[in-house]
């Protein structure tokens, strides 16, 4: 189960990484990937709506966001603060 973890959080630091290097794409590709382990990670929904908004994609954004506020409202209010 601790390796479980260990691989979610790296994908979502790699995620971030990408995200910062501009690499849109290849961030949502690690962070979707983290989700398939973790799949009730606010957090990680959180940074993921992030880059959808930074990608310009909003309606994905926005589905990430009534998914980060059902599991946290406020981070839910924290994302919802970028829109």
């Amino acid at each position: 189960m601790n390796n479980i973890r260990q691989t979610s959080s790296q994908l979502f630091e790699k995620g971030l990484e990408l995200a910062n290097e501009g690499r849109h794409i290849e961030a949502i590709q690690a962070l979707e990937t983290a989700l398939r382990i973790k799949p009730d990670s606010a957090e990680i929904r959180y940074g993921l709506g992030l880059i959808y908004l930074l990608s310009g994609d909003k309606d994905a954004a926005r589905k990430e966001y009534e998914r980060v506020k059902s599991l946290d409202r406020d981070l839910g209010d924290k994302l919802a603060k970028h829109f």
